[in-house]
């Protein structure tokens, strides 16, 4: 109860210095209503999948710069599996 009449009076005190004709524009766009964080920016990177080479199925998730990359990626790294380092392939994540 303290609290909510904390934060009316707050907003109430804040409300006076804006102009009633904002304050009126701003409650009623209805994306002012609904508005979800995280929908202001874009994806900068995405995650792919490295897949050995050797077809033992073990694989790799990496991030991957989706600004400018055109070219699949293949790194050498370690596969368990065969215990030597052998070549990953870039796939999709399913």
């Amino acid at each position: 109860m303290k609290r909510e009449r904390e934060r009316t009076e707050r907003a109430s005190s804040h409300s006076r210095s804006i102009p009633l004709s904002r304050r009126i524009a701003a409650v009623s766009s209805p994306s002012a209503l609904v508005r979800k964080m995280g929908d202001k920016r874009k994806k900068t990177f995405m995650f792919i999948r490295l897949v050995s080479a050797a077809g033992t199925g073990f694989f790799y998730v990496k991030r991957k710069s989706s600004k400018g990359l055109l070219e699949k990626l293949e790194f050498r790294k370690y596969d368990p599996r065969v215990n030597r380092h052998v070549l990953f392939t870039e796939q999709k994540m399913k």
